[in-house]
């Protein structure tokens, strides 16, 4: 068997890195892209509607504003962070025998940052342990997703959630659930709440009927929302 040559070997290297970056990267743009040029709302068929969008864009305060503010921010970060990093260089090189002391304290914030943000996002909602900040929630109307329902309630994947997500629906008077009609198709593992608990379904139009009659059979209130031009004609109609 022939080897592989040095250029195939670097191809092969670098094609996984290659791959994830289009799969989470550029086809992600691609698609947003596209759908610069329609109006959809996430839930019913997006319909194009051309430039419309870029010139409602372009007719924004708020967005040349934004613009502005972030070019502001590419400068001074490009400038000031790089020149302080290049002084902070020289002087370690100066210094060879306590250079590695100087570089792990300024190293640390970079370090520490992400882990502190974890943990006091853990402590509030997705702590592993009964005493944490959640407890202390209460709330009239609670909204949520999920990953799927069906005729034994609420369905996650995740246990963690699951734990973290009772605690809060325990401390509110209602529950609303907002899910696609897809999601009724979904199933899981794990149970989070039956659909007695559940107030009100939010859904889409692709809500089947057996679906609707299953909500309305657990005393649920089913909203479908409108969408596009019908909900736009509705408004219309309840103004005049």
């Amino acid at each position: 068997m022939k080897p592989l040559s040095q250029r195939a070997y670097h191809v092969l290297f670098v094609t996984p890195a290659l791959l994830l970056s289009v799969a989470i990267v550029l086809l992600p743009a691609l698609l947003t892209f596209g759908a610069s040029f329609s109006r959809w709302d996430g839930v019913s068929a997006p319909a194009f509607v051309g430039l419309d969008n870029f010139e409602a864009l372009f007719a924004d305060n708020v967005f040349w504003a934004a613009i502005t503010n972030n070019i502001q921010w590419a400068l001074i970060f490009l400038t000031i962070p790089m020149a302080i990093a290049l002084v902070a260089a020289s002087l370690l090189l100066s210094r060879r025998k306590s250079g590695a002391v100087y570089q792990v304290i300024f190293l640390l914030p970079y370090v520490l940052a992400p882990v502190a943000n974890a943990v006091i996002w853990q402590n509030i909602i997705l702590s592993p342990v009964d005493n944490d900040v959640s407890r202390n929630f209460y709330a009239r109307k609670m909204f949520m997703g999920a990953q799927g329902i069906g005729p034994h309630g609420i369905m996650e994947a995740d246990p963690l959630l699951i734990q973290a997500e009772q605690k809060l629906i325990s401390q509110a008077d209602e529950l609303y659930l907002l899910v696609d009609s897809s999601k009724f198709r979904v199933r899981s593992s794990l149970i989070l709440c039956p659909l007695e608990r559940i107030h009100t379904v939010i859904t889409d139009r692709g809500l089947r009927d057996t679906d609707r009659l299953m909500l309305e059979t657990a005393g649920i209130r089913v909203i479908v929302a409108a969408a596009g031009e019908e909900e736009t004609a509705q408004d219309a109609q309840s103004v005049a």
